[in-house]
């Protein structure tokens, strides 16, 4: 994970985890866009909403879809 900022790198329970909002958010303001709103929704916690490869190994592949608006 050196390849990323060591503060979008999280520690719980003896495991690293990324940071993916943290990460965005700093590509996002390198390229210029300076507001912007990411949902802290986990798509691996919330089952009820959400399909999550990592959480359901499904045998055959579905798909996700995530949207950008810009105003």
């Amino acid at each position: 994970m050196s390849q990323f900022d060591k503060r979008a790198i999280l520690y719980r329970d003896g495991q690293a985890y990324l940071n993916l909002a943290a990460v965005v958010r700093e590509q996002l303001k390198r390229v210029g866009v300076k507001t912007a709103r990411i949902s802290s929704e986990c798509t691996y916690c919330l089952q009820d909403r959400y399909f999550s490869f990592r959480r359901d190994k499904p045998k055959h592949i579905e798909t996700i879809v995530a949207y950008v608006g810009m105003t």
